[in-house]
């Protein structure tokens, strides 16, 4: 327990030193360490995420996040090492999807952590929407949705939300 509690200040001491020096952090990495965070704090059902299983992240091969999440590969989350893919054909077998556009339908019906990055009408079936306020970037969890996918989410992500609806 103590040693999440340091990684989560120590990610979010990182996190707050991006935000003030730009030069140093792209918004493309910043993002992809969001997206490593909230895998962090999520628990997936047993059968969804076996043991000795990846933990998939998708995202759609055009992306613009997509080089900066590739550096989360080999990476790990309760125990299981990050993988990162660009397919779409394989969005039913994605533990977390980050898009922009379009939620593929296969994501959201495996039960996936999604994670949208675009306007408002691209993001109305995410879990999990990232916003931009100003020089910060900041994010809303949907729970409903997330309850759905049979998703668990830690109190501690939530508290930082932006919003929790």
């Amino acid at each position: 327990m103590l040693r999440r509690v340091l990684i989560v200040l120590t990610t979010a001491a990182a996190l707050a030193a991006a935000l003030t020096s730009h030069a140093q952090v792209s918004e493309a990495e910043l993002k992809a360490a969001f997206v490593y965070n909230f895998a962090l704090f999520t628990e997936w059902p047993s059968d969804t995420l076996v043991e000795g299983q990846k933990l998939l992240i998708c995202a759609p091969p055009d992306e613009r996040q997509l080089e900066a999440l590739r550096r989360l590969q080999n990476k790990t989350v309760a125990g299981h090492q990050i993988a990162v893919t660009g397919s779409a054909g394989q969005a039913d077998r994605c533990h977390v999807v980050l898009y922009s556009r379009v939620l593929p339908e296969e994501a959201a019906a495996a039960g996936a952590l999604t994670v949208c990055d675009g306007p408002p009408s691209a993001c109305a079936d995410a879990v999990i929407k990232l916003l931009r306020e100003g020089d910060r970037i900041r994010f809303d969890v949907d729970v409903t949705r997330a309850k759905a996918r049979r998703l668990s989410l830690s109190s501690k992500l939530l508290r930082v939300a932006r919003r929790v609806q």
